[in-house]
């Protein structure tokens, strides 16, 4: 009776064990986009859920701090934004995998509002007919309303049991939506800032992203 109770112990303390092993990293994480913080003053925050079947669905959200961003040609910025993202492991998959590789399609919304004052210099004539200069100071205001959809490509690889870092490069298509208050300066025709920064940028978009987080 002992050898049986014995046995019977090993074999249910193997199989907790192996049951442990296969959930050993969980099938959460919480991430930050890093890159994304450095460059945009956007902090970004990941919640990606893991499926058995090799797959994941990853849900993000963020806002543009005006203190944080840099400004652009005088403007302060802030902004929000928003995406969803279906990640299809390609290598044979296990949850217990410290290396992932995946690849999958995102749409992503984004909200940015950029705020400058702007001084200009009008001639005024008085009732003498003589000429003067004033300065008129007036608040001009931009608002950016965008949809992005896409592929990436890319990887996850686990640090211990709860450190993640997740990797990936892609390209997608940028749609600009509506424009509030276009200022008098040409702001939104402006080739300076390149089609990667310009807010009021319509086409075919490169991306990339590091992000680094936790499992639980």
């Amino acid at each position: 009776m002992k050898k049986l109770l014995i046995i019977y112990s090993i074999l249910f303390l193997s199989a907790f064990n192996v049951q442990s092993q296969a959930w050993e990293l969980g099938k959460n994480s919480v991430k930050v986009d890093v890159l994304q913080f450095i460059f945009s003053g956007n902090i970004e925050i990941d919640y990606e859920r893991y499926w058995s079947n090799g797959s994941s669905i990853m849900i993000s959200g963020g806002y543009t701090f005006r203190g944080l961003s840099a400004q652009i040609r005088r403007y302060d910025r802030w902004g929000a934004n928003a995406e969803i993202q279906y990640r299809k492991f390609i290598l044979p998959f296990k949850l217990n995998d410290k290396f992932r590789v995946y690849m999958g399609p995102f749409i992503r919304y984004k909200f940015l509002e950029y705020t400058r004052d702007e001084i200009i210099t009008e001639g005024v004539v008085d009732n003498n007919g003589n000429w003067s200069s004033v300065e008129i100071k007036y608040n001009s205001i931009d608002q950016f309303s965008s949809y992005y959809t896409g592929f990436v490509f890319g990887f996850s690889s686990y640090i211990g049991k709860s450190i993640e870092f997740d990797m990936f490069i892609g390209a997608g298509v940028k749609i600009n939506g509506r424009v509030l208050y276009p200022d008098e300066y040409g702001f939104l025709q402006t080739k300076s800032f390149g089609m990667a920064v310009n807010p009021g940028f319509s086409g075919v978009l490169p991306r990339f992203g590091i992000r680094l987080g936790g499992l639980f």
